[in-house]
């Protein structure tokens, strides 16, 4: 699976953390629905941060 949406508070969040092959949890604010979350994979390098990637390639001319 890549992504799911869930609702849930802080301890169900923490819950599916929990789960085995959960590679991410990220909270959304308050009241924003189910259509306004930009949801990005994880690249399989990532496993520690998912920070974004470096700005360091080939501007094209």
């Amino acid at each position: 699976m890549l992504a799911v949406v869930v609702r849930a508070d802080r301890a169900g969040l923490d819950a599916v953390a929990a789960r085995p092959g959960v590679r991410a949890v990220h909270a959304a604010p308050a009241g924003v629905t189910a259509r306004e979350p930009a949801i990005a994979p994880l690249l399989p390098g990532q496993t520690e941060r998912a920070d974004p990637l470096p700005d360091d390639g080939v501007v094209p001319s």
